[in-house]
């Protein structure tokens, strides 16, 4: 299975799932037009990824978000219960970032932890 990058754009996430680095990264802004479009390649990754061997062990799923909107936090959403889902789920733990003030988005990670039930550790960014 290859890694999956894809670039950030003023609508969309840098996604950085690099197989070799062990480094899983989704950071920026998420407003993408048209969400399901841009999520699906992602889910499908995703999906495969977690579900095969080569998930190591105490892997880390980094959520490096500054914003994202409604359309976008339902597929992150789905991303998660994938992982949820999957063979691998007790290997991952979710890095949620977030800025010291930005309560919404803590208030966001505690949301996904509580309703999906994957292990989160949050991670306070300095302005």
């Amino acid at each position: 299975m290859e890694s999956l990058y894809l670039p950030e754009s003023s609508y969309t996430p840098e996604v950085n799932f690099n197989i070799e680095e062990k480094k899983f990264v989704i950071s920026g802004k998420s407003l993408p037009p048209d969400a399901l479009d841009f999520y699906e390649p992602i889910l499908n990754w995703v999906e495969k990824f977690f579900n095969s061997d080569q998930v190591p062990i105490d892997m880390a799923l980094e959520f490096k978000l500054d914003y994202y909107n409604t359309a976008s936090s339902k597929q992150i959403a789905k991303l998660f219960l994938l992982i949820r889902d999957s063979l691998a789920k007790d290997l991952v733990t979710i890095w949620w970032y977030y800025y010291e003030d930005d309560y919404d988005m803590l208030d966001s990670g505690q949301q996904y932890e509580k309703l999906i039930g994957l292990n989160f550790k949050y991670i306070v960014l300095e302005d």
